[in-house]
């Protein structure tokens, strides 16, 4: 598990060459549908860009705190980093 400011990454090395990803956003953490609706776009968004770079993994993005809303590079760039912490701590993916 790889921890950042809004989000917390899980992952583990999956059998097929094929990354795939799940979320979840809490209404506790995000009261308002729109917006939970609106994280889940970006990282559905992000993932799918560079779904590719993390091929064999199983990714599981757990949002810890409320994004603001149009800060999209920021949010963007904090999951890619997480993204990463999380394939170079997960062993048997760096050998795919």
């Amino acid at each position: 598990m790889v921890r950042s400011t809004h989000f917390s990454v899980f992952a583990k090395s999956n059998a097929c060459l094929k990354s795939r990803l799940g979320m979840t956003i809490a209404r506790r953490v995000v009261p308002l549908a729109v917006d939970r609706n609106y994280v889940k776009r970006i990282i559905r968004e992000v993932f799918r860009r560079h779904q590719y770079d993390f091929s064999g993994l199983d990714l599981v993005v757990l949002l810890r705190s409320g994004v603001n809303r149009g800060n999209y590079a920021a949010i963007t760039a904090e999951l890619l980093a997480t993204f990463g912490k999380a394939q170079s701590r997960c062993p048997a993916s760096s050998n795919r």
